[in-house]
């Protein structure tokens, strides 16, 4: 799951805008979006329950009312992305202070909360590229109002939908989705008896990309759990004190070579689509796309998507590479399947490789520019054993990060 994070499409663009949103997306390898419908009021600018027309999201007091004419965007939003082959995660955006839909979701009542997760259940029920999401961005129990309205949504889901759908969240920062949720799940008006996590998530704005990620995918009591990074640092957010662009890279390749199930890629100046946010990094939604982070992430997508996806993939936990990962910041992320082989080193240093876990007689070896998806050729070496590979030098952003691919040959 590549998701690009759309927080306000359905409040800030028309049909037409959308439909131009969501093919710039697909274009660059993306397959889903975060949409929040119900409300972003990061700044006082933005129109909370409001489409761009003026539309409304209720006909009267939000979730004490039936949904309103607005809903025809977020209709649109779903339609397009299915055509497209896009996954929505049509979040209940919670956020922090008045910013998002939590005091108005509080002010409702316990019943008015279910009959609301009813409406949008029954509404979408026959849409299949839909995933819950709950965006939390500040932390709170089960047992506190917010809690007990969210687990009733998801109470009034439930009884509406045929076909369970996913449910992820992004917790609190620095937290993860065990510990805010799926640990507090179980039965009673003090934990989480509806709203049941299909996955753990990590919510770090730290640059350890590797060790922030191991530590989620190894936590205590959440171990049988697909990971997915919920809230990496944004493209133009000032989270990164190194280069920004190749921190952004080496985010996106470790998510994914440490086994990630998905991440919810961000741009400060897209998500917003044109009312003022938290960052702003110069441009406009339109040229978020073609921007340089963008392609960066579409040309990560390229090489991901011929790789990890190969159901024999697992994390390298020193079988493969073994000696010039790393620490910390400039730790290397390494996986492999049976015939692939991929590290991402975001350092200058020489890599040894034990070639003898792959099951092929030999295996071609390459370095992969990911500034500009071209190869630099290593050769043909045997399954043998342990093989030490030059670093290359800088990449064409002059850079040194890289991703070494090994492919293995037809057995």
């Amino acid at each position: 799951m590549k998701a690009f994070s759309s927080w306000g499409m359905a409040q800030n663009l028309n049909d037409s805008q959308i439909t131009e949103a969501l093919e710039a997306v697909a274009r660059r390898g993306f397959n889903a979006v975060t949409v929040a419908p119900n409300g972003v009021g990061i700044q006082a600018e933005w129109s909370k329950y409001q489409n761009v027309a003026g539309a409304r999201f209720f006909t009267a007091t939000p979730f004490a009312s039936s949904l309103g004419p607005a809903w025809a965007t977020m209709d649109h939003i779903v339609a397009e992305s299915q055509r497209l082959g896009i996954t929505v995660l049509f979040s209940f955006f919670v956020s922090f202070a008045e910013s998002g839909i939590g005091p108005d979701l509080v002010a409702a009542s316990q019943t008015d909360a279910y009959d609301y997760g009813v409406a949008v259940a029954s509404r979408y029920r026959g849409a299949p590229n839909i995933v819950w999401h709950v965006e939390a961005d500040t932390d709170w129990q089960p047992g506190d109002p917010i809690g007990r309205r969210l687990d009733n949504v998801f109470r009034g889901i439930a009884d509406t939908e045929t076909t369970p759908r996913l449910i992820v969240a992004e917790p609190h920062p620095g937290g993860s989705g065990y510990g805010m949720f799926i640990s507090e799940e179980g039965t009673g008006n003090s934990v989480y008896e509806w709203l049941h996590l299909s996955t753990n998530a990590v919510y770090d704005y730290g640059d350890h990309a590797v060790d922030q990620f191991d530590a989620v995918w190894n936590e205590a009591g959440a171990t049988e759990y697909p990971v997915w990074d919920s809230e990496p640092p944004y493209a133009s957010s000032p989270h990164y004190g190194e280069d920004s662009r190749a921190e952004l890279r080496e985010r996106n390749y470790s998510t994914f070579i440490r086994g990630g199930y998905g991440i919810n890629y961000g741009d400060e100046d897209w998500w917003r689509f044109g009312k003022p946010g938290i960052f702003d990094g110069g441009l406009q939604w339109d040229e978020v796309p073609d921007s340089p982070t963008t392609v960066d992430a579409e040309l990560a997508w390229r090489l991901l998507d011929a790789h990890v996806k190969d159901p024999t993939w697992t994390r390298d936990e020193g079988a493969f590479v073994k000696s010039g990962l790393g620490s910390g910041d400039t730790k290397s992320a390494a996986g492999y399947s049976r015939t692939w082989g991929l590290v991402y080193k975001p350092h200058a240093s020489s890599i040894t490789v034990d070639l003898a876990i792959f099951t092929t007689d030999a295996v071609h070896v390459q370095w992969y520019d990911p500034t500009t998806g071209r190869y630099t050729n290593v050769g043909d070496l045997p399954t043998t054993g342990t093989h030490e590979i030059q670093h290359p030098g800088n990449n064409a952003s002059g850079k040194p990060d890289w991703v070494l691919v090994v492919d293995g040959f037809p057995p």
